[in-house]
């Protein structure tokens, strides 16, 4: 096994990447000299990057063939805006934070921007933050509920289609006697849904529904009275989203009778 493939098993190995020093440590055996060489033959052929951990020490990290001879098409600046958009996964960046991110590059920022998209390596999404400004992530990068909104956006809401999610996820509960947030996901998930102008679900295409999602349709079924969150003292933890958000794993319970919550308010007044 030649030198340069042993580097790219050792680094494989380690997603997160590895320090100069460390890597040095797995290949006590090697001279300096023939390791500083494998490492810049893989720098050229864009199999490894460079970067820094938070000590400022020098970090290789591996890159896949497949990613690599993308990276080979690019130039030098191209490849160095498309590292920067890589690396903010799927929360994406705006263009300006790009720009700061590009230094002496700020100025052609938004040209090998729109030359990267020309070329199909990234797209814009539009945010529900700023629904006329667009962040910038990797084509195959699909976008965080967070930047888009999920199925709720209003570009792509379908009140027909989460009326009949609601119900589902009501008559489920119902079925259950209780059910908390993750075990609704769960089935939630394994149901068939699609937007449509009918309650026929068969045939339809799945719906990737994220967990910020589930909880809002579930809030959406209190505030209309059909559900309710119970106090559930074996079940007060927090679970962590997809997305990162923090999320209360709520327990629930199906109301014996329907009154929407604001009609309810009206009527404990008298």
């Amino acid at each position: 096994m030649s030198l340069e493939k042993h580097i790219l098993n050792i680094l494989n190995d380690s997603p997160e990447g590895l320090s100069d020093e460390v890597l040095s440590k797995k290949l006590k055996k090697v001279k300096d000299e023939d390791r500083l060489t494998a490492i810049n033959a893989l720098l050229s052929t864009c199999r490894i990057e460079v970067t820094e951990n938070a000590d400022k020490d020098i970090v290789y990290k591996y890159i896949s063939e497949e990613e690599a001879q993308k990276l080979r098409e690019l130039s030098p600046e191209e490849a160095m805006i498309y590292k920067f958009i890589d690396e903010s996964g799927n929360k994406g960046l705006w263009i300006t934070d790009i720009k700061k991110k590009a230094g002496p590059l700020s100025s052609n920022a938004s040209q090998i921007v729109k030359k990267l998209e020309k070329k199909g390596f990234i797209k814009g999404v539009k945010t529900i933050k700023a629904k006329n400004r667009k962040v910038w992530m990797l084509m195959s990068v699909e976008p965080s509920p967070e930047v888009t909104g999920g199925i709720l956006a209003d570009d792509v809401f379908d009140l027909e289609l989460m009326d009949l999610i609601g119900q589902k996820l009501v008559d489920y509960i119902r079925s259950q006697g209780r059910a908390d947030r993750k075990q609704v996901s769960i089935y939630i998930r394994s149901q068939k849904f699609g937007h449509m102008s009918t309650g026929d679900m068969m045939g339809t295409p799945k719906i990737d529904f994220s967990d910020e999602d589930i909880f809002r349709i579930l809030e959406t079924k209190v505030y209309d009275g059909k559900i309710e969150a119970v106090d559930d003292e074996n079940n007060r933890d927090y679970i962590p989203s997809e997305a990162g958000s923090v999320i209360p794993n709520k327990t629930y319970i199906a109301t014996s009778w329907y009154v929407p919550k604001m009609i309810y308010t009206q009527l404990a007044k008298y």
